[in-house]
């Protein structure tokens, strides 16, 4: 059985999500938005977020009123399927290597040979000994499968009638089903696609990474150099444009793109879906943190302290009255979120790599640890050796524990004697108990307020 949790989105009483911070991967099923991080699939219901559990996701499916999600199981592989307006999700656990799977139809790879089962009567389908060799992968919305021989692309029907859909110039290296029988080809670092019904055409231009499905498979949304574009599968056509910093996330029924420097998510008119998808580390100062979302937020209150959201740091510190952002860069921030300095990092990313760690020793130094070194930076982005193993300034004992990022995820809220309360199917970083409620967050921008006596 998979668990639901029942979050509501923004600010509130009772389990709230505040920010979602960038997740792995951010999708939209032509109505919904989902997103995928390590706990299993989010799904926003206006005012509701939906999490269903599945830990450490492998792959997920998505069709309007259908979400699917692959993920290992002990024994094997499971399948996780539900409606994500109302998830009860039904789930699937095989003793196989690995699965490809839509809405209707699944594709069990047992190592030496694959078969595909019918999800919804629970049997399974004969196909071809060819198909079965050639890696199938089923529709995303329905009953049918897809396969590449030697270049030719060949299509299996809900009516198990298989028929030549066109050619690609060779073998694809990857390939993937859509809905109704469109699909997409990545041939010699080019993409092809085909919407239902028709043969495969070159589009021009597009990266493989990332690409969104509209609900029809008549379209598709992808990355370009300079930004993102909506192509026709039938037909190759570009029809929307956008250059910047985007990402592609779907249809709805409009295409729909994440803004990477605002952490909004809009469709090609401009709407805003949601917000809050900055990725950010976090600092806390009291009852004030930084980080989640971009932005602040006053804990004791369960509000944002900041109306705008410029954070985008892989490493967050406090040092007196700066808060200090470092990724590829040192910035600067007031305690209020106006810029106030920026300076490049003291240091060869080739020979000395990343920073690993950032951390405010106890006299209120800002030491940087590196692979094979740690040293002292100043606020100007000035480099000093360590005279001596300088220890971080010490961390008050938690009432919050936990899980380690290979286990399921877990976050537990404990007593004074250090027994567990209460627990959440939460993969967090930190988490701190302020004002009676239990706040929690990633090094991804993820921000949640649980309440721990509700039931």
């Amino acid at each position: 059985m998979s668990v639901v949790m029942r979050l509501g989105w923004g600010p509130g009483p009772g389990d709230r999500m505040l920010a979602p911070g960038l997740p792995d991967a951010l999708f939209c099923d032509g109505a919904h938005l989902g997103w995928v991080t390590r706990d299993g699939v989010y799904a926003l219901m206006e005012e509701v977020v939906h999490l269903v559990c599945a830990a450490h996701p492998i792959a997920v499916s998505f069709s309007t009123g259908a979400w699917i999600i692959v993920h290992r199981v002990e024994d094997g592989v499971g399948i996780v399927r539900f409606d994500p307006r109302n998830p009860t999700p039904e789930v699937w656990n095989f003793q196989v290597r690995s699965i490809s799977t839509g809405s209707s139809w699944a594709v069990l790879d047992h190592g030496s040979e694959r078969s595909v089962i019918d999800l919804d009567q629970d049997k399974p389908i004969r196909i071809p000994v060819g198909a079965a060799d050639a890696r199938p992968q089923a529709w995303a919305d329905g009953p049918g499968l897809i396969w590449v021989q030697q270049g030719v692309v060949y299509r299996m029907t809900p009516d198990l009638q298989v028929r030549v859909a066109g050619t690609v110039p060779s073998q694809p290296e990857a390939w993937r089903a859509g809905p109704g029988g469109a699909a997409i080809f990545y041939v010699k670092e080019e993409v092809w696609g085909m919407a239902p019904g028709s043969t495969p055409r070159l589009l021009q231009d597009l990266a493989w990474e990332g690409l969104r499905f509209a609900p029809s498979g008549q379209r598709l949304l992808g990355a370009t150099e300079d930004g993102v574009a909506e192509r026709c599968l039938r037909t190759g056509q570009t029809l929307w444009a956008k250059p910047g910093q985007l990402h592609p996330v779907g249809f709805g029924p409009d295409p729909i793109v994440l803004h990477e420097n605002t952490g909004r998510v809009r469709d090609s008119s401009g709407r805003v879906f949601a917000s809050g998808f900055n990725p950010s580390a976090a600092a806390r100062n009291g009852h004030l943190l930084y980080g989640p979302g971009g932005t602040s937020w006053n804990l004791e209150e369960g509000v944002r302290s900041w109306p705008h959201a410029p954070l985008q740091a892989e490493h967050l510190a406090i040092v007196g009255d700066k808060l200090v952002a470092i990724s590829d860069d040192l910035q600067l921030f007031t305690l209020d979120g106006e810029p106030c300095g920026r300076f490049p990092l003291p240091l060869d990313a080739e020979t000395e790599g990343s920073p690993i760690n950032v951390t405010v020793s106890e006299e209120g130094h800002l030491v940087v640890e590196l692979e094979e070194d740690r040293f002292e930076l100043s606020l100007a982005g000035q480099r000093a050796p360590l005279a001596a193993d300088v220890p971080p300034a010490p961390e008050p004992p938690s009432c919050i524990r936990l899980s380690a990022p290979d286990e399921p995820p877990c976050l537990t809220l404990l007593d004074e004697a250090q027994e567990p309360l209460r627990a959440w199917p939460l993969g967090m970083d930190d988490g701190v108990q302020v004002a009676g409620r239990v706040w929690c967050w990633s090094e991804d921008g993820m921000l949640c307020a649980l309440e721990p006596l509700t039931s």
